[in-house]
């Protein structure tokens, strides 16, 4: 609740707003109720105080709803939004306020699931996916990372560069959310090198798989130099070449860079 709170306040301060946040804990015992206040405004805040009325509500644990309490300190038709498995039914008493719901929590359990899918799908159909698809990795010094259809190409482009000589591994991830942290960090555990090729653009950062994947390594106990490629943005293509030159740019490289690196094909 309290790093919900920040992160909710230090992205409203990025956005040019002035943010003020801080919380109010229950007793000193696991399983307490945390309460967190965060006031926006485009002026700077001189009132310190805990909200009395607020406009919006954030509600991690159902059981904590009380709907007198509620409506008492929430303003009518104010947004609430809260993290259950129930449905709309559940919340009758809430009728004059926004309502939002999502089960947060079943994120927790989705890998399981789209894994036993996974299985049960090979059971009938003799074949499966998995979360993720490594090829090569064995004795490789980079690993190219892929989704979807860029994929197919990186194969090509791929067996070329191992028949000159370079040791290079393919990883397809399938899944983006939730993203399957541990089962990449165990694959890409022995690799010093990782190239991150994607056509996916989080404006005034990198690729998205770039950065989650840099989160996901960076409590690894071998330290990997991740670098980010762009490319067949706009639909541009992505050819054979032009994955050999991402390749051969991350072999090249004594460090990466932290910004993303856009290729572009190359026109005759």
């Amino acid at each position: 609740m309290v790093m919900a709170s920040q992160m909710l306040g230090q992205a409203f301060f990025r956005a040019g707003m002035y943010p003020q946040c801080y919380s109010l804990f229950g007793g000193e015992r696991r399983g307490a109720p945390v309460v967190s206040f965060l006031r926006v405004d485009k002026e700077k805040i001189l009132l310190k105080c805990e909200i009395k009325h607020a406009n919006q509500l954030l509600c991690f644990d159902e059981s904590l709803l009380n709907p007198p309490e509620i409506k008492n300190v929430m303003r009518p038709g104010s947004q609430i939004l809260v993290c259950t498995g129930k449905g709309p039914d559940a919340f009758e008493e809430f009728k004059g306020f926004s309502l939002g719901l999502i089960n947060a929590l079943a994120m927790a359990y989705a890998l399981e699931v789209i894994e036993q899918v996974d299985r049960d799908f090979g059971a009938h159909f003799g074949r499966k996916y998995g979360l993720v698809e490594a090829v090569g990795l064995e004795g490789a010094e980079l690993v190219l990372v892929t989704t979807a259809t860029i994929t197919s190409t990186a194969r090509v482009a791929l067996a070329r560069l191992r028949e000159k000589g370079h040791r290079v591994g393919l990883v397809k991830i399938r899944v983006f959310r939730p993203f399957p942290t541990r089962l990449l960090r165990k694959i890409l555990e022995p690799v010093p090198r990782v190239a991150v090729l994607e056509r996916n653009l989080s404006l005034g950062r990198e690729g998205i798989f770039c950065s989650e994947l840099k989160a996901a390594l960076v409590n690894s106990d071998q330290p990997h130099q991740v670098q980010g490629y762009l490319a067949g943005i706009g639909g541009t293509n992505v050819d054979t070449d032009l994955i050999e030159r991402v390749v051969l740019d991350a072999l090249g490289r004594e460090r990466a860079s932290d910004e993303p690196i856009w290729i572009t094909e190359e026109r005759t």
